[in-house]
């Protein structure tokens, strides 16, 4: 009698950020590094753009250093 094997399933990178922002999440790039790893987040924010998600951007700056926050656009 064969065994059935479970294979667990891990969400890509791409997929990480697609479930965070569709939670009503904002994500910067500080905040992907953080929580998963992710060092190219603006890669994964023009996928998910050219796919057609509605994504807006937001310029901030603490303590002297500019980056960017995105969330979805409603």
């Amino acid at each position: 009698m064969q065994e059935d094997i479970k294979i667990p399933q891990f969400e890509t990178q791409l997929e990480q950020v697609e479930k965070h922002l569709r939670s009503g999440k904002e994500i910067t790039t500080w905040q992907a590094i953080q929580e998963y790893g992710i060092t190219r987040l603006p890669r994964y924010i023009h996928t998910l753009k050219k796919s057609g998600l509605k994504i807006k951007d937001k310029w901030l700056e603490r303590d002297g250093k500019r980056f960017k926050k995105w969330t979805i656009s409603e």
